[in-house]
């Protein structure tokens, strides 16, 4: 395996370099100078062994951890996560992240809505910063009500590109509830203020679905022409590719397709 190759190599790279610097003083001042080097010097030794002990015991308390995500064996990952958040109530936010890809590699997403009220009971806090990867539930939903309600809550406590993908949501929700002039509002605020070129894809793809005047259409088509100027088809695979991990973005796999293909498909692009 990878991970254990790793283990033997770093610490066989740490006490190779732990020996040329032991060593260094003997060849170079020969032994005696070295001898009172070493005498005046010791705490070095004492910090090194305990360094590579802290870090030893990182990885063999984690090895399980890191063996499942190597091996993508994602039922025992996903034990070795649950119980260190709902048993041992560890919620480190990385570690919550691959949880919730876990569940949905496994296509469990009721355990995610099992998981955020497990967080609103112990960690409400966190859930905000995560709003993204739970809220996956409610956008797989179709309900426009649950996404609105969890979304809404969010977007107070979501910055920068988090907060255009729950703006982004929010306008989708307004849609499935029927409320078009909330949702070309939300839209056209994305247009003029993304910094991610997929939201502003998204957005102006659901916006010319959505156009209730010419103005929407218009706002749309300027959103298209624009990407069409800043990438070429194959350019814009690598922004596909490159955000493909990304749980959001693997929800709205469809509608990234449909949106792509209404942006670039027969365009002469010139990015």
């Amino acid at each position: 395996m990878k991970f254990k190759a790793l283990f033997a190599a770093f610490n066989i790279l740490v006490v190779a370099a732990f020996l040329l610097v032991f060593l260094l003083p003997i060849m170079i001042l020969g032994p005696e100078y070295a001898e009172l080097f070493w005498s005046q010097q010791w705490p070095l030794i004492f910090i090194f062994v305990a360094v590579l002990g802290l870090l030893n015991y990182y990885f063999i308390t984690n090895w399980r951890f890191f063996s499942s995500l190597e091996s993508q064996d994602w039922a025992g990952l996903t034990e070795v996560l649950e119980e260190r958040v709902f048993r041992k109530q560890r919620f480190r936010t990385y570690q919550l992240r691959v949880l919730i890809n876990a569940y949905v590699l496994q296509g469990k997403t009721e355990k995610i809505e099992e998981l955020e009220q497990f967080l609103r009971r112990n960690r409400p806090g966190i859930v905000g910063r995560l709003a993204l990867p739970l809220g996956i539930p409610h956008v797989l939903s179709g309900n426009g009500e649950r996404m609105l309600e969890f979304f809404g809550e969010a977007a107070e406590k979501t910055r920068g590109i988090t907060r255009e993908w729950t703006q982004w949501i929010l306008a989708l929700g307004h849609k499935l509830q029927g409320d078009l002039e909330e949702t070309r509002t939300i839209l056209r605020e994305l247009l003029q203020g993304a910094r991610d070129p997929m939201v502003r894809m998204i957005s102006a793809y659901l916006l010319n679905a959505s156009a209730l005047n010419e103005e929407d259409t218009e706002a749309a088509e300027n959103e298209r022409s624009r990407l069409q100027q800043e990438y070429t088809r194959r350019t814009w695979q690598k922004v596909v590719d490159k955000k493909r991990d990304n749980l959001e973005v693997l929800v709205l796999a469809q509608l990234i397709r449909n949106a792509g293909e209404w942006t670039f498909g027969g365009a002469e692009s010139t990015g």
